[in-house]
């Protein structure tokens, strides 16, 4: 990516590291074109049309602006947000970040306080919107009031059906729809089945959020698509193992070094461990929904504490 510069020494040093490695990590991805990628210009004008460099343009103009203004008049939360959204629009080519956006569902909402906030500027004058915070959504190119036949969606549509296409030229290659997750076209993959997963799991089944129409399941179904990845797999099956462990002992608690299963007890150690992460408010990939499939089959969250109970009952 041509034309960019690392955040100048002379800004401070908090407004540096935010910066400098959203930026970066901006750029590597934008850098990071796998060989199917590269080949767009020969998939069809749609595919080459994803690709000509207003997102380039709009993610340098957005950060030289946060470089300009700093930390003290944008603030870090609003920073640490917009440097997510050029993430996502490094990923997408747009800025229309899905309401129930899977991968990060913080920047689905904020995105749309953002439209509310902009709203009330406009209708009372006073909004924690900021003129220079205006400005820097302005460079993004960010959608004020986006409507469903509007033009940033019909960019959306365009994405998506570019990307399938990708999609259709890697199935044709390879004979397969298990796209590395470390590519673009991979990361999209994963986005499809995090959101068709959100579809299932909804109470309504409203498509809205993630944008997963019927036509676009179709169109997957058509390339033989598997909706659940090989770590989903992995998942369902220790969870069988687990039931099974349970039904014959009568509990949950799989012994540290079971000879018998050291894989399930492996899994069970690695389950404790993220579930100690999240509780710190680290990433890890145990989910809400995962954690509540586990407590529904009376999982031991701390081994050696149910393991001290244990003694107690016994004297």
């Amino acid at each position: 990516v041509t034309g960019f510069s690392t955040p100048s020494s002379s800004f401070s040093g908090t407004f540096r590291r935010e910066i400098g490695q959203k930026h970066h990590m901006v750029v590597k991805q934008m850098e990071a074109l796998t060989e199917t990628e590269k080949s767009r210009s020969s998939i069809s004008p749609v595919t080459e049309a994803v690709n000509n460099g207003e997102t380039e343009e709009k993610i340098k103009a957005a950060t030289e602006l946060m470089k300009e203004y700093g930390e003290g008049s944008l603030g870090g939360p609003f920073i640490q947000r917009v440097s997510e959204l050029l993430l996502f629009l490094s990923e997408y080519d747009h800025t229309v970040v899905p309401k129930r956006y899977a991968p990060n569902p913080t920047l689905g909402n904020w995105v749309n306080k953002q439209r509310q906030q902009y709203r009330l500027r406009k209708q009372t004058g006073k909004s924690t919107l900021t003129p220079k915070r205006i400005h820097v959504l302005d460079a993004v190119g960010f959608e004020w009031t986006p409507n469903p036949g509007g033009a940033a969606h019909e960019r959306s549509d365009q994405v998506w059906i570019a990307n399938w296409e990708l999609l259709k030229q890697f199935k044709e290659r390879h004979g397969h729809c298990r796209v590395p997750s470390s590519t673009k076209l991979g990361r999209w993959t994963v986005l499809q089945r995090m959101n068709y997963k959100s579809q299932l799991q909804s109470e309504q089944g409203s498509t809205s959020g993630s944008r997963l129409t019927k036509q676009r399941i179709d169109m997957l179904n058509s390339l033989e698509f598997e909706w659940s990845s090989k770590w989903d797999d992995i998942w369902n099956k220790r969870i069988s193992q687990l039931i099974e462990f349970r039904d014959i002992h009568g509990h949950c608690v799989v012994p540290i070094h079971y000879r018998e299963n050291l894989q399930l007890a492996n899994w069970v150690s690695t389950q404790r461990k993220n579930y100690r992460r999240r509780a710190k408010g680290k990433k890890c990939a145990l989910t809400e929904d995962r954690i509540r499939q586990l407590d529904e089959l009376g999982f031991v969250w701390n081994y050696w504490e149910n393991e001290m109970h244990k003694w107690g009952d016994d004297d």
